[in-house]
């Protein structure tokens, strides 16, 4: 038994130090992930802490045998979807998803953008909404189509076709066409 399924054991049994460590461990991914979504350092900050407390509230009723980074990454997108829609602005927000060019772990607001960073967040708000997020979760935070497919709530290969053609739009907006 790995490690982490040790800790969720133990947190599942009501042990605090658990938790502490899941969120020692995932708080950076997590974090970026609900900025992306809030494009708001302090919703994004409530929304985890949230996630978090949710995650403690429940834990005498938490499943046993589970994958942690996707269970995390799932229980913080419900939530952060809860509050845009709580706030009426859902469909806003993520039409708004900030593309994966300007995540990094630093603030680059104030960096210039190369001209290819330019051209792909051009090219990134060409996408869909469910198609930013699948790259961003693939690319960025490593997760696997199937973990994707279990955070987003969709099917393994509805995840894997969405990124395909993602992939390909970007391409064919960044790449010379070949004559």
């Amino acid at each position: 038994m790995s490690e982490q399924d040790q800790q969720w054991r133990l947190l599942c049994g009501g042990d605090q130090q658990a938790l502490g460590y899941f969120f020692k461990h995932y708080y950076r991914d997590l974090y970026q992930y609900a900025f992306a979504m809030l494009n708001d350092h302090a919703s994004a900050q409530d929304q985890l802490q949230l996630c978090f407390l949710k995650l403690w509230e429940k834990r005498a009723t938490l499943p046993l045998s589970v994958k942690v980074k996707p269970y995390l990454f799932q229980t913080l997108r419900y939530i952060v979807i809860d509050h845009l829609r709580q706030r009426k602005t859902y469909v806003q927000k993520l039409s708004n998803f900030k593309t994966i060019a300007s995540f990094a772990p630093e603030e680059r607001a104030e960096e210039t953008k190369t001209q290819l960073e330019q051209q792909l967040q051009v090219a990134m708000q060409q996408l869909s909404p469910v198609q930013k997020e699948i790259l961003y979760l693939r690319f960025y935070n490593k997760v696997s189509y199937t973990e994707i497919a279990e955070i987003m709530g969709m099917k393994h290969q509805s995840v894997r076709n969405s990124a395909h053609r993602a992939l390909k739009k970007l391409r064919g907006q960044l790449l010379p066409a070949k004559q």
